[in-house]
């Protein structure tokens, strides 16, 4: 049976990025829309270069920032 588990080097950067996406939603909305905007433009370079793989990841990532919404801990 194969699961087809990451290194422990891509498990450690999904905890990081897991850490960083939950402490955006700490942050005010349009600074989020900024970042999601960075790592779009980021994906886009680095297809443009070939790196699909990268690319898709990075789409995923952003995919995962929530720009709506309140902050977390405000009402």
């Amino acid at each position: 049976m194969d699961l087809d588990l990451p290194s422990g080097a891509e498990r450690c950067d999904q905890n990081v990025i897991s850490g960083i996406l939950e402490a955006l939603k700490l942050h005010d909305p349009r600074f989020r829309r900024a970042i999601r905007a960075k790592i779009i433009t980021s994906a886009m370079s680095r297809a443009a270069k070939g790196a699909t793989e990268d690319a898709a990841y990075l789409l995923s990532v952003a995919a995962k920032i929530e720009v709506d919404g309140p902050v977390v801990g405000t009402t």
